[in-house]
């Protein structure tokens, strides 16, 4: 499975969103944030449902930021699979992404990141905008490479991660187009 197939898969939870935003995706050789997160199970675990699907979702470390999260995937002819990914959740100033990957990714595989925020009922996730991100690493602003079919930002300073969370500068998430998952009571 292809990192851009990754977030499309998860959750059904980035699906509309990578297919809304150009023909690139935009991902990272480290996970987006300077720190983790400090999760509560009661904002994360459980079911999380989406107009196309349901995501499950588990705090493997609450105090890393980490999150395991599964689905069903349907393949042709009626085959099914199950498919896990582990989430990074980190800060970036005041805000929070997260960054994604195959659980058996191979070593050095770039992580596919976007804005989040959870109200523990909601889950709101941005991507980042492709053609604004291109821009910032073809003028130097941000350390980063285009490639064919994707932007890999590289190893970002802390101004750098600032400049991400910028209110001041052109926006560099697609505001207009969140995805919004609901946690599912039991």
């Amino acid at each position: 499975m292809n990192f851009k197939r990754i977030f499309i898969k998860t959750s059904l939870f980035l699906s509309l969103l990578f297919i809304l935003t150009a023909c690139h995706s935009v991902m990272s050789i480290q996970q987006v944030g300077s720190e983790p997160v400090k999760l509560k199970r009661a904002d994360w675990d459980g079911v999380w449902t989406h107009p196309e699907g349901a995501l499950h979702v588990h705090v493997v470390s609450r105090s890393q930021g980490i999150l395991r999260l599964a689905w069903i995937e349907e393949g042709g002819k009626k085959n099914f699979s199950m498919q896990i990914v582990k989430a990074f959740v980190r800060k970036v100033g005041t805000w929070k992404m997260v960054s994604v990957r195959e659980e058996d990714a191979k070593k050095g595989a770039n992580y596919l990141w976007a804005r989040i925020e959870n109200d523990g009922d909601h889950i709101l996730i941005w991507l980042p905008d492709a053609d604004r991100i291109k821009s910032l690493i073809e003028k130097g602003h941000l350390e980063g490479k285009v490639e064919e079919k994707s932007i890999v930002l590289g190893k970002l300073s802390n101004a750098q991660l600032a400049r991400l969370s910028s209110t001041t500068e052109i926006p560099l998430f697609l505001w207009d187009k969140p995805l919004i998952l609901i946690h599912s009571t039991e």
